[in-house]
């Protein structure tokens, strides 16, 4: 039993070194289960502000990125860049901006407004 556990915790040491260790916590899979079209948003936004590989990483990297850790298909970048800017009505950022939204409803509850 003590060997199962130490090699459960340096394997999730290994996967997780910044996360501290709970004990029989299980790794939790994510798929998104939104609109693509918003996850390519928020991927172009994520790109475009150099938040990855300290703003070396192409917007390409960041879709294929998200796509393995989220199992989902984006497409293609550029199409999906096409299909955000051809929003006209509301908002060409309106996933972002719904984002911004429930974010702030979520402090302001927080602190009783």
């Amino acid at each position: 039993m003590l060997k199962d556990w130490l090699l459960e915790r340096l394997d999730y040491l290994a996967r997780n070194p910044l996360v501290p260790y709970v004990q029989g916590m299980q790794e939790v899979e994510l798929h998104w289960t939104g609109d693509t079209v918003d996850l390519a948003e928020l991927a172009y936004a994520l790109s475009l502000s150099g938040h990855f590989n300290n703003g070396s990483a192409a917007v390409a990297q960041v879709f294929r990125w998200l796509e393995e850790k989220l199992s989902v298909s984006i497409g293609v970048p550029g199409r999906r860049l096409a299909s955000i800017r051809a929003r006209k009505r509301l908002s060409r950022t309106k996933f972002l901006d719904e984002l911004k939204v429930v974010l702030e409803r979520k402090m302001d509850d927080d602190d009783g407004r």
